[in-house]
């Protein structure tokens, strides 16, 4: 069974009764394009069976290995470096620089060409052995401090793709959130993703890095200099906007240092 399926059986079960709109599956899709959208999954998710992964546990404070499709060492796109496969160059100089209102994606589209197929990627057969992203990634997110007793469920090369990690965080009290960490290949045009009018643009104190906050489908997008997303989804109304925002803001904090 794909992500798409997965996605598709807890959207429409009646088990979980999730207030999420009609289009909302498509919505994922669309997110998941590379073009002017992250590749990321997830929202409106309650319960998500990741393939391929296993329940594990990390010291806090374990050193995290980003993803690195890039540049040895992690990080992303290299500072001072432009991102592969766009021209005329652009080079990122902080989260901010990946993120676009409607206006600002118009003036790009418009401008930049776009990277296709994705630099470096090829498609993964699943289930995929688990490797340093997904330990990376858990390590950020438990350097988040979530409550005591929450359980995590590690995914590498999440829905094909070996330039992508996924965790599936389950609560104390059953409530699922999904993190899934990804390269970007180009700007994201933030406005385009929100049905709410209301999505929030800011900066990660104490790094580089920025995030975008859809308070519609509660989830929040974070995006370092180099160009690593990290997107914490969650369909369970026991988590908040508020909830995603903190943890997302301590993981980022926890991975830049």
């Amino acid at each position: 069974m794909n992500l798409d399926d997965l996605l598709h059986d807890t959207l429409h079960d009646d088990r979980f009764a999730l207030p999420v709109p009609a289009d909302t599956l498509e919505g994922v899709r669309r997110r998941r394009r590379n073009r002017h959208r992250l590749a990321v999954a997830g929202t409106a998710v309650c319960a998500l069976g990741l393939v391929g992964g296993t329940a594990v546990a990390l010291a806090p404070g374990s050193s995290s290995t980003r993803l690195v499709p890039y540049a040895a060492g992690g990080g992303g796109v290299p500072e001072g470096s432009p991102a592969p496969g766009i021209t005329p160059a652009f080079v990122p100089t902080s989260g901010r620089d990946w993120l676009l209102d409607a206006a600002q994606w118009e003036a790009y589209d418009k401008s930049h060409s776009h990277p296709s197929p994705a630099p470096g990627q090829s498609t993964v057969h699943s289930p995929a052995p688990l490797g340093p992203q997904s330990a990376g990634l858990l390590a950020e997110i438990q350097a988040a401090h979530l409550p005591a007793g929450t359980t995590y469920h590690r995914d590498d090369s999440t829905g094909g793709q070996p330039g992508a990690a996924a965790v599936e965080v389950t609560l104390p009290d059953g409530a699922s959130v999904v993190v899934e960490e990804t390269q970007m290949q180009e700007p994201f045009g933030y406005e385009s993703a929100d049905t709410s009018g209301h999505a929030a643009v800011f900066d990660i104190a104490g790094t580089s890095s920025a995030a975008v906050a859809f308070p519609a489908a509660p989830s929040v997008v974070v995006i370092s200099r180099g160009g690593i997303s990290t997107g914490w989804y969650t369909g369970s109304k026991s988590v908040t906007l508020a909830d995603l925002t903190a943890w997302a803001t301590a993981a980022e904090q926890a991975a830049e240092h």
